[in-house]
């Protein structure tokens, strides 16, 4: 009798481990993602004042700006939607306050970003990025994103 019990047992788990497969939806992760590209704003300080970051992504400008130094209410306003900068330690002091990062929203082929202090052009540079596309919850399971990134140096 016992015997008989354990090959029950033994065929249950078995049956158990073949019904989840790698092409099941119960075995995808629930893991969201963010397509876009998305730069980096290196600099060693940022100084006080008004910053405008312009960004051309496929013939398209859009034009961002935040003052420094940041108060905890501080947004940075751009002129059209998906474009968003990045801002960095409002609640700091000001010498370690930043514009941290241009995040689009879209996966353009080509893209220029120009940061700007005050009317003084701090840095350029054009991207042609290289996208990537990842499955964050299995090969067969949504979402699908398509990413790049990369930085740009400021003096």
């Amino acid at each position: 009798m016992l015997r008989r019990s354990l090959g029950v047992v033994s065929i249950t788990a078995l049956i158990g481990c073949s019904v989840t497969s790698p092409q099941s939806p119960s075995s995808c992760t629930e893991i969201g993602c963010v397509s876009g590209f998305h730069v980096s704003l290196s600099a060693t300080s940022w100084k006080p004042g008004k910053h405008t970051v312009v960004v051309v992504a496929d013939g398209t400008t859009t034009t961002c700006s935040a003052t420094l130094p940041l108060t905890s209410t501080s947004t940075a306003d751009c002129t059209g939607p998906g474009v968003q900068i990045g801002l960095s330690g409002s609640m700091l002091p000001p010498a370690q306050q930043s514009l941290s990062d241009v995040t689009l929203t879209s996966t353009p082929k080509s893209v220029q970003i120009t940061v700007s202090r005050d009317g003084t052009e701090l840095a350029t540079k054009s991207f042609t990025p290289t996208y990537a596309t990842s499955r964050p919850n299995g090969p067969d399971c949504e979402p699908v994103c398509t990413s790049a990134s990369d930085t740009l140096a400021l003096p």
